[in-house]
């Protein structure tokens, strides 16, 4: 599956995506499954993500998410992406509509860039 990524880090954070005027999230998507749901061990699973995967591409633009790294595979039977959404809502319909709950137990996480989170803890009086 082939990923187009955009731009440096400088947009990783919560500026507006270029033409969209909207700020735009940033989320980690943390799919895992156990060993006999593997691609590599179940043949169901193996045709159901052979079809689907090149599809993704065309499924997240359409609702709105952008892939900023990943998706990447690790033999733990993880994956990882990063995305950019205007909302949770988006990637979570992406875990949803691509159907990989199927056979995933999916984790989404929200995040903020570095730039955003030092600003946040200099906000803050340390309580130790």
């Amino acid at each position: 599956m082939k990923i187009r990524r955009r731009g440096p880090q400088k947009y990783l954070g919560r500026e507006p995506a270029p033409g969209r005027g909207l700020a735009l999230e940033q989320f980690a998507i943390i799919a895992s499954h156990p060993p006999d749901q593997c691609p590599t061990a179940n043949e169901t699973i193996r045709k159901f993500f052979l079809n689907r995967a090149p599809e993704m591409p065309k499924l997240a633009e359409r609702l709105g998410v952008e892939y900023l790294a990943g998706p990447i595979i690790s033999t733990e039977h993880k994956s990882v992406a990063i995305v950019r959404a205007k909302n949770v809502e988006s990637v979570r319909n992406l875990a949803i509509e691509s159907g990989m709950i199927q056979w995933n137990t999916v984790e989404i996480l929200h995040g903020v860039s570095m730039d955003q989170a030092l600003e946040e803890i200099n906000k803050l009086k340390p309580i130790y």
